[in-house]
């Protein structure tokens, strides 16, 4: 599944893939809003990031989505053992101090949900079911992912140096799940595309990301990150 109870979900089952609806749109809703600063903003695979490995920060950002009880909004999730990465998930503008590398992601899970609500093409029993679920449904599945920020030279992330296979992750799924079924303990693997965007500079930074899924025509996702200055400690 794919983050934020605010996005559209297009799935089978748990090999869900997410977007969110209000941001989908056509070839000419993707003009930037940004406000330009003088910067150089870098799109990176995620291999570290505040004392975590790129596997790490999605397996902990996941975890958040399927413990979320439907209370809590996920669209600007810090992660890593500080919260000095921000995930931009959503239609939220999200703020962050200068610096702080900002995970942009798409991908899906396979579990070990039964229930007759759940499309069971999408589980498997073992971690080793589960990778091998996830990572045949996205190969077929995700066609292109590509980003671009602030109008800058686009970034194929539909690439092996940007795709991120996690362990399998163990959580308690309680009530009011995206699945809306009753609570209970689940495991899975999430195997998903993921991108550091670092090097901005203050101001309104727009990043859009033209996904192919499934055969159809590419469609754009729009995030958008506010950056302020680092505040001074000064003594």
């Amino acid at each position: 599944m794919n983050l934020i109870h605010h996005r559209r979900i297009l799935a089978i089952g748990a090999a869900a893939v997410a977007v969110t609806a209000s941001l989908l749109s056509g070839p000419n809703a993707a003009a930037s809003t940004s406000q330009p600063t003088t910067h150089l903003a870098r799109v990176t695979p995620v291999e570290r990031a505040d004392g975590m490995t790129g596997a790490q920060l999605l397996g902990q950002l996941w975890s958040k989505f399927y413990t979320n009880d439907g209370t809590q909004d996920l669209s600007c999730t810090r992660l890593g053992r500080t919260g000095g990465v921000l995930s931009a998930e959503g239609q939220l503008t999200c703020t962050v101090e200068e610096g702080t590398p900002v995970l942009i992601q798409f991908g899906g899970s396979c579990d070990d949900v039964v229930d007759p609500a759940v499309n069971q093409d999408f589980y498997g029993a073992t971690a080793a079911a589960q990778r091998r679920c996830i990572l045949t449904f996205n190969r077929e599945f995700v066609d292109g992912m590509v980003i671009t920020v602030d109008g800058g030279a686009p970034v194929d992330m539909r690439r092996p140096a940007f795709e991120v296979l996690t362990s399998q992750q163990r959580v308690w799924m309680p009530e009011g799940n995206f699945y809306g079924i009753s609570a209970r303990p689940v495991s899975f693997v999430v195997d998903t595309w993921a991108a550091l965007v670092t090097g901005l500079g203050p101001g309104l930074h727009t990043m859009e990301i033209e996904l192919t899924l499934g055969g159809d025509e590419p469609f754009t996702v729009v995030h958008r990150v506010r950056v302020v200055p680092c505040q001074r400690h000064d003594r």
